[in-house]
């Protein structure tokens, strides 16, 4: 049984995007904007996703690797939670 109603305009609880062309040239954006490196790209695709939407919450165990990076998308927010 689903979580959500959508006859009452409910949202699912998550929603999964395809890494498109679009999406893997904002990572890459996000990469040059904070001169990370590669071994930070999983952490850039969190914070890309953000950005279609102008903005968007992320939440996580270990700010310390979103911040940086979401410094490039400003309305991007993130909020912590316990590990």
């Amino acid at each position: 049984m689903a979580r959500h109603d959508r006859a009452r305009g409910e949202r699912p609880p998550l929603r999964l995007v395809d890494t498109d062309f679009d999406l893997a040239r904002q990572v890459g954006a996000i990469l040059e904007a904070t001169n990370s490196g590669s071994e930070r790209v999983v952490d850039a695709h969190v914070v890309a996703v953000c950005v279609p939407g102008g903005g968007g919450l992320v939440v996580t165990s270990d700010p310390d690797d979103i911040a940086g990076l979401a410094s490039a998308v400003p309305a991007a927010r993130i909020r912590t939670t316990r590990p």
